[in-house]
């Protein structure tokens, strides 16, 4: 007998209760179980085919999916920032970027940028109690690299405004003129503020839209406060005369504190003789004693060149020919009456007269605005009357074209109400 049939016949008797099969290469006998043949050492095991299963299937598509949409998302978000419109903010300077060059927008209350941005960021003043004054917020373009784009930065802009906003419960600031003007001196825009003590602190804000979308908001700060007077009453005081009144006013320039406005209160008689404020500015209230009234019946001249604007109220100013108030400084003028001069108020090169509720009657001229620049303005006339006149209002000039509003203003009996050639006045 041979060893294999020797090796079958053992592996029979070994296992005799087993169920059996056969190899897969020799076809000899062997257990269901087993994993290779003893006699050709050949494995049992078929090789099977591994798939994915189609639940991986689909987790491995959903995970390149969503790395797609990844990818997409964050490239759209890159492109909307490119082109979405952006909102630039800043206190009194921002960068702006336009054509790839960065430009710097700068507020200023000066003519030309001086000194750091902290001391450009806040003007203040002080003012008597009724006085007015104005300053000028200017809007200035740099560039990093000196380049002038201020041509191109203007031609972006499709509209700009120019408010105040008052702080702790002040009294909003009035602007004017408010335009893009280009200067020398880098300036791209200007506005004109006008103020008082009763405007405490505003702040005034420039807002750009550009064509694009873009916005920008600048803002500096601007506060006027009260200024301290000194009260002269003809009780206390000889105010009986031209002379007194000089006399006075002399005393003041050589004793009085800086930035000291006088408030002389004047008794009801006539003053006779010229007055010429060259040096001190000062607020003039007349009083009224049952028919008489302050009255003035020489000229009054002002050319103090100062900030302050000289004050005349409830005053009469009664003449013969001439001029009764010759103005070549600010000046304001309450419930006064002007009669019988050749011009009653004249506004000469350099001043601004202020009026409201006055009356003009019997004069050449009422009043007369010859006046091509100013350092104060006030567009607005309230509640004047001219009453037989031969000329209410003669406007020669006005600064920089700046429209005249009359408000509740009566013309009666005058040869011409207004002589106007150039339309500056309205409300008439």
């Amino acid at each position: 007998m041979n060893q294999g049939k020797m090796k079958e016949e053992s592996l029979q008797e070994i296992m005799p209760d087993k169920q059996t099969g056969v190899c897969s290469h020799c076809g000899r006998p062997l257990p269901l179980e087993a994993a290779f043949c003893p006699w050709c050492e050949t494995s049992q095991n078929e090789p099977q085919e591994i798939t994915l299963s189609r639940i991986s299937r689909r987790k491995g598509t959903g995970i390149g999916l969503l790395l797609l949409l990844a990818c997409i998302f964050a490239a759209g978000v890159i492109y909307w920032y490119r082109i979405s419109p952006r909102d630039y903010r800043g206190g009194v300077s921002v960068v702006y970027t336009l054509k790839g060059q960065k430009c710097r927008l700068i507020l200023s209350f000066n003519k030309e940028l001086k000194g750091e941005e902290e001391k450009l960021a806040a003007y203040k003043d002080e003012l008597p109690e009724g006085n007015q004054a104005a300053v000028y917020s200017r809007l200035f373009l740099r560039t990093d690299s000196g380049n002038d784009l201020r041509e191109e930065f203007t031609e972006n802009i499709k509209e700009f405004k120019v408010t105040t906003v008052p702080r702790d419960g002040a009294v909003s600031m009035r602007t004017m003129e408010s335009e893009l003007r280009k200067e020398e001196t880098g300036q791209i825009g200007e506005t004109h503020v006008v103020y008082g003590p009763e405007n405490g602190t505003n702040d005034i804000c420039w807002d750009l839209t550009m064509k694009n979308g873009d916005t920008i908001h600048l803002e500096h700060t601007m506060t006027c406060e009260l200024m301290p007077d000194m009260e002269v009453h003809y009780e206390d005081t000889p105010l009986n005369t031209m002379a007194d009144i000089e006399a006075v006013l002399e005393e003041v320039m050589e004793n009085a504190v800086p930035k000291t406005v006088p408030v002389l209160y004047l008794p009801p008689i006539e003053y006779e003789g010229e007055l010429t404020l060259d040096r001190c500015t000062a607020k003039f209230i007349g009083s009224t004693e049952g028919e008489k009234r302050t009255t003035f019946t020489g000229t009054v001249t002002v050319k103090t060149r100062s900030p302050i604007l000289t004050d005349l109220n409830n005053i009469s100013f009664e003449g013969h020919g001439g001029i009764g108030l010759a103005a070549e400084e600010g000046v304001i003028v309450t419930d006064c009456s002007f009669r019988g001069y050749d011009i009653a108020a004249d506004a000469r090169d350099g001043s601004w007269i202020i009026l409201e509720s006055c009356q003009f009657e019997g004069n050449g001229t009422g009043f007369r605005f010859a006046s091509g620049h100013a350092t104060c303005s006030s567009p607005w006339y309230y509640g004047l009357r001219f009453v037989g006149n031969d000329v209410g209002i003669e406007i020669r000039q006005v600064p920089r074209n700046t429209p005249l509003e009359l408000v509740d203003c009566v013309f009666e009996n005058n040869g011409t109400d207004v002589v106007d050639p150039d339309g500056l006045v309205s409300g008439y």
